[in-house]
């Protein structure tokens, strides 16, 4: 690790997702051969880190269900036992392993063309399809999310495979994320009063986001 200087970009455009879906799959690559030391314990991202029970949230999931807003409660209901079955507890042969967690635009750093990672606080055990997600997460509002995820995976793909079986999932594991986000918000307006302040305004967009990560998951 070093210090980089850059820039950060909060929509980022098609360039530099591709160069980021890149950036992604060799950070994959290096976990997959990385000789990981006893020591190095980081957290499991599973499917209760989206719905519940977690030590993540300091509010139990019963009350952030409560105070979901009524629009988001039946997408959510519907998305909860999709986001089950496409993270089981067991991986199986499925594409799982260390993810840096949270590789969205804000966390990447653009400098001479080229995109460097920074805030490795997330990083854990996972799917790696999660991994895409939320490194698309600042797309979600898009009208133009589906291309955008093709550049994503024509960058990454371009540095190490990725199935088709696991990418047709992108777009429910983009709405596993937009839910995970609101509750998120919400949990963190009962500890923070600026976030309770701004949850309402926050959580206006998500499900429009839920719909459009939906609209991709059925194309």
């Amino acid at each position: 690790m070093q210090w980089i200087n850059g820039r950060r970009s909060q929509m980022p455009g098609r360039s530099r997702l591709e160069k980021t879906g890149a950036l992604m799959a060799r950070l994959h690559l290096h976990a997959d051969s990385w000789a990981r030391p006893s020591w190095f314990v980081r957290q499991a991202w599973t499917q209760d880190e989206f719905f519940g029970p977690t030590k993540l949230f300091k509010t139990p999931i019963e009350t952030l269900w409560s105070k979901l807003p009524m629009d988001l409660v039946a997408p959510a209901r519907m998305i909860e036992p999709l986001t089950r079955k496409l993270y089981p507890y067991e991986p199986g042969d499925r594409d799982f392993g260390l993810l840096h967690g949270d590789l969205h635009s804000w966390n990447t750093l653009q400098l001479n063309g080229a995109v460097y990672p920074i805030d490795f606080d997330d990083c854990g055990d996972g799917y790696r399809i999660m991994d895409m997600a939320n490194a698309l997460e600042p797309n979600l509002d898009s009208e133009r999310l589906p291309q955008h995820a093709a550049s994503f995976i024509k960058g990454y793909r371009r540095i190490r495979e990725f199935p088709d079986s696991e990418w047709r999932n992108i777009g429910l594991a983009m709405a596993s994320r937009a839910v995970s986000n609101a509750f998120w918000v919400l949990d963190m307006a009962e500890q923070i009063e600026l976030y309770k302040e701004k949850a309402p305004k926050w959580l206006a967009s998500t499900k429009g986001q839920v719909e459009n990560a939906l609209n991709l998951h059925s194309a």
